[in-house]
This record gives structure tokens, sequence and C-alpha cells, in this order.
């Protein structure tokens, strides 16, 4: 694999410490050796679990040929020039199943740089990938101290800011819940309220009810008894009546016989 500013005896050299892994563009760094899973010959590829200063693209492209045909994946992108660094797949075939959802980036859009040295190393193809790298690259401590601090430091403050912004989500979303959980009390406490009053206003309904019923049957009976006692009072001034024509007769056969 050729890189600018690299010879051929030194693409020969074994990786001799962790690698930073940089844009080809800008310079902009994106990941190290510790997250690299495998660098794929097929995909033209190192395939990384996590990288920084990167973003996925928004729409979900399927691959047409080559390796990967088939799988569907969104690009991955530099946050310094926006140039196309590689892609993260979201189905694949079987035999990319161990890439889906991890960072797979083009080498030829990469550069590189060993922890601890002053020039470029190449990104590292599947060749490269040897057991020798392995066991050296978890090694930081055998490169001076100094650029892996560096290196370190950057990585452990994009951690570090990356927990307090979660930290930080944590709390909003337990304020948020405990709002809502403030909200639904209290409209639970008003629902309650609600209830109980339109059961006493219907227990007052029922109540006035059943007394205009008693009233009711009361004025019903009253009536009844004023119209017995209307009835008994004709009755009465008819018998009157029969009473008076009778005295009347009588005063009149009086008068008659006292004139006689």
């Amino acid at each position: 694999m050729e890189v600018d500013g690299v010879d051929s005896a030194s693409e020969q050299a074994p990786v001799q410490g962790p690698l930073v892994f940089q844009c080809n563009h800008c310079s902009l760094i994106i990941g190290d050796s510790f997250a690299m899973l495998e660098a794929s010959e097929q995909l033209a590829a190192i395939i990384l679990t996590g990288v920084v200063n990167c973003r996925e693209g928004a729409n979900l492209l399927l691959a047409n040929e080559g390796y990967d045909l088939g799988c569907t994946y969104v690009s991955v992108e530099c946050e310094g020039c926006d140039t196309v660094l590689g892609r993260v797949y979201k189905t694949t075939s079987r035999k990319l199943d161990h890439a889906r959802d991890l960072f797979s980036l083009q080498t030829k859009a990469l550069k590189s740089y060993v922890v601890g040295s002053a020039g470029i190393a190449p990104v590292p193809s599947s060749a490269d990938a040897t057991p020798e790298m392995e066991s050296t690259t978890p090694k930081l401590t055998d490169a001076p101290q100094e650029p892996a601090s560096s290196v370190s430091e950057m990585l452990q403050m994009e951690k570090d800011k990356l927990e307090r912004a979660i930290e930080e989500q944590n709390k909003l979303l337990q304020e948020q819940r405990k709002r809502l959980q403030e909200q639904e009390d209290s409209l639970k406490q008003h629902i309650q309220l609600v209830e109980k009053l339109k059961n006493e206003q219907e227990t007052r309904n029922q109540t006035k009810d059943a007394e205009m019923q008693v009233k009711d049957q009361s004025f019903s009976g009253e009536l009844g008894a004023i119209k017995t006692k209307v009835q008994e009072i004709d009755e009465t001034m008819v018998k009157i009546k029969h009473l008076w024509v009778h005295f009347d007769e009588r005063i009149k056969t009086l008068e008659t016989f006292t004139s006689g």
C-alpha cells in the first residue's frame, strides 16, 4: 500500500505502536487502532468499532456492485471537510455480518501515524494486521509518553464530554419524568375531585327527586281531602236548600191559615 511521504522500505516495516487515523484531506483525527476490528482487502477498508469527528449521512443507500453487493449503508463523512470516508452498513450479507453498524473506512481516504513517531505510517491492510501488530498495538507504554499522552488525553476528553452530555441528558429526562409524574398525579386528583363532586351532585339530585315525590304524594293526598270536603259542602248546601224550600212552604201555609 502506497501512502504519500512513505517509501517502500518503510511500508514493509512492521508497525511498532498504536496507529492514529486521520482524514487524508484535512488531517482531522478520525480514530485509532485500539478501535480497529480488522482490515479488509475485499472492501479496501479498515473496520473500526468507534470513531471521532465523523457523522453519518442521512440517506440509506444500496451497494450495487463489489464485495458488499446488496448491502444497505449510510455514508461516513468527515466533520472537518465533509469528505466521504467510508460506510456504516445497516443490512448486510452473511459474510459481512461482523461489519454491521460499525465504521468501514476506505484506506484511500485515510492517512495514519504511529504514536510516538515523527513520520507518517501507512493505513494497515489485512496483510499488515498481523499478530505482531496486535501484540504491539495495546502497549501504549512502549511509545514515548508525550505524544501518547496527548492522544490519550484527547480521547479521554472526548469520552468525558460524551459522559457529561449523557449524564446531563439523563438528568433532564429524570426531571421531565418527574414533572410528568407530578402532572399525572395532579390530573388524577382533579379527576377524583370532579368524580366526587359529580357523585355528590347526583346524590343531592336523587334526594331532591325523592323529596319532590313525597311532596307530590302529600299534595295529592291533601288535594283529594279538599275535593272530598268540597263534595261534602256541596251536599250540605243541597240539603240546606231542600230545608229552606220546605221551611218556605210551611211559612206560606202558616200565613194562609192566619189570614183565613
